[in-house]
């Protein structure tokens, strides 16, 4: 697939004077000596075309810029717009007067210079912690570092704006069992389950008291070691 069959399969922005501006843009690499991989089509929208050669362009500073002000007039819907419009405001951070020449007078400022070595820091930490399996005593030195911290209470917005996001994903599900397994079915496939020799609900009658037993040691085994990380079993008050 090339740019021109994609735009004209989706065609994904409107017939505007700020569309044809960004084309042109896009339309031509810069040579300038810092630049930016920019993707035509953004990958919030069309995650398909992100490693796509078509749909990644190098562009100035400024350039990359501007062409996420102009995606932000280009597109109809408005969660396309809010996801435009939160990229410009990653580009621009915190100020409240920024264009395109401060943009690009930063972005080459931090080229020229790197990383401090704060940040290079930061990174191979972050990296060193991804890749190798942390150590008990490292474990604990963790957990002791963050005991005592008081977090919350959560506000009222936040709780609310958990319990839209919970809603909206949630799906109505029915226990199954089968042959001592059990599992979560989506409401509209539990006939299909039911045909296959499943059955309603959990199988408790097949845990016997021996695995009830083997469960409880479990359990006191783990608490054993939350409790040699100085753990008390005791909630902090907020």
């Amino acid at each position: 697939m090339t740019l021109v069959e994609a735009l004209e399969i989706h065609r994904p922005f409107l017939d505007n004077k700020y569309t044809n501006w960004y084309l042109k843009i896009v339309s031509k690499e810069s040579n300038d000596t810092y630049t930016e991989t920019h993707h035509i089509f953004p990958k919030s929208l069309f995650p398909e075309y992100e490693k796509c050669k078509w749909n990644l362009v190098k562009l100035s500073a400024r350039q990359h810029f501007i062409v996420h002000v102009l995606l932000v007039k280009m597109l109809n819907s408005k969660d396309e717009q809010r996801k435009m419009s939160w990229a410009v405001q990653r580009l621009k951070g915190n100020k409240k007067y920024f264009n395109s020449r401060l943009y690009e007078i930063i972005r080459k400022k931090l080229a020229e210079v790197g990383q401090s070595e704060e940040q290079k820091k930061k990174v191979s930490m972050t990296k060193l912690s991804q890749n190798l399996k942390l150590t008990e005593e490292t474990k604990r030195k963790i957990a002791n570092s963050i005991k005592g911290i008081v977090r919350g209470p959560m506000s009222e917005e936040h709780k609310q704006r958990m319990i839209e996001s919970k809603k909206k994903n949630w799906v109505p599900k029915t226990w199954m069992n089968k042959d001592g397994i059990q599992t979560k079915v989506k409401n509209e496939e539990v006939n299909l389950f039911l045909s296959n020799g499943w059955q309603k609900g959990t199988n408790k009658k097949h845990v016997t008291e021996e695995y009830k037993k083997t469960l409880s040691e479990k359990t006191k085994e783990q608490w054993q070691k939350v409790k040699l990380t100085g753990h008390t079993g005791n909630l902090i008050g907020v």
